[in-house]
């Protein structure tokens, strides 16, 4: 899709306001049996498998690369692929790479407020580009009968599916459970009880963006003696990060609902329970960058891939 006219789509439209108007183009029928590509239609990343592959493939970048360890959970960005494709496309690759056969993945997301419920999505089957995700019965089973949590055939958000037809090139045939998470200690409970149960050969992956700054976010810094971008980049989206590398995070929950540096802090922290509840002791900094490197603009986002 053509740069300028994804860019004022992108910063025009809100995702649900672009799912719902894509949900108007399938059925009922097809809603509730699979999750449909609706973000594809709006040009977040392309429904055509080998301009998908392609756009993946151009993201590629060996020359980044893990240390020493085997991954259980990592964070993930997810607006468009315009935007933030390198990260996420390298977080994700990096983490099949160190892991080999994976069976299952939790994919955590959601913009939602500190005092909602947590959502479940019940699709049968996830559409993209390269073929269907299967959502696993068994762990959906289990969800529903241990958590407050709401059922859903499809949620209106973008934070999962911008992933999926990355997971899926990657991946292959994993099996996968989608789950929204408030920003609250409730990602605890539901992400420790789900690790204990079926981490073998399963990964965990939070779906956030970092500081969303300027008119179109009715968001901006105090700090006169500095631009907007340096301190989003210097001081907003790097506290929150560091918290993030040092798995601190009730602590990185707090920081986020106080100073908004992420839009999915819940997600984030579901991915350091995961990484705490496998002894890790840090994570590692895949990469950081803002949609202003893309398009210098009075309104950003910023973004991080990080591995634990």
């Amino acid at each position: 899709m053509d740069g300028k006219k994804f860019l004022f789509r992108y910063f025009r439209k809100s995702a649900a306001t672009v799912i719902r108007e894509s949900y108007k183009k399938i059925t009922t029928k097809e809603f509730f049996m699979n999750r449909p590509m609706l973000l594809s239609m709006s040009g977040w990343y392309s429904s055509s498998k080998n301009s998908c592959k392609n756009d993946i493939q151009r993201h590629i970048n060996n020359d980044i690369f893990l240390e020493g360890i085997t991954p259980i959970s990592a964070i993930v960005p997810h607006a468009g692929w315009y935007f933030c494709g390198n990260l996420a496309v390298n977080t994700i690759r990096l983490m099949k790479e160190k892991n080999g056969d994976i069976a299952h993945i939790f994919i955590f997301g959601g913009h939602l407020g500190e005092m909602n419920l947590p959502v479940v999505e019940t699709f049968d089957f996830a559409e993209t580009p390269f073929g269907t995700l299967e959502n696993n019965k068994e762990i959906l089973a289990f969800v529903l009968e241990n958590f407050n949590i709401h059922p859903l055939p499809y949620y209106e958000d973008n934070t999962i599916e911008i992933l999926l037809p990355i997971i899926k090139y990657f991946f292959g045939n994993p099996t996968i459970t989608a789950i929204y998470l408030p920003p609250n200690r409730k990602a605890r409970e539901i992400v420790e009880k789900l690790y204990e149960k079926f981490n073998y050969r399963a990964i965990f992956i939070g779906s956030t963006d970092l500081t969303h700054y300027g008119p179109r976010y009715n968001f901006y810094h105090r700090d006169k003696s500095m631009k907007g971008i340096d301190w989003v980049r210097n001081v907003n989206d790097k506290k929150y990060i560091d918290l993030l590398l040092d798995l601190q995070g009730e602590e990185s929950l707090k920081y986020a609902l106080e100073n908004n540096s992420a839009c999915s802090a819940g997600a984030a922290f579901a991915s350091i329970v995961a990484a705490q509840k496998k002894n890790a002791s840090k994570g590692q900094l895949i990469g950081y960058s803002t949609s202003y490197d893309v398009s210098e603009d009075s309104s950003f986002v910023g973004y991080t891939g990080i591995i634990y």
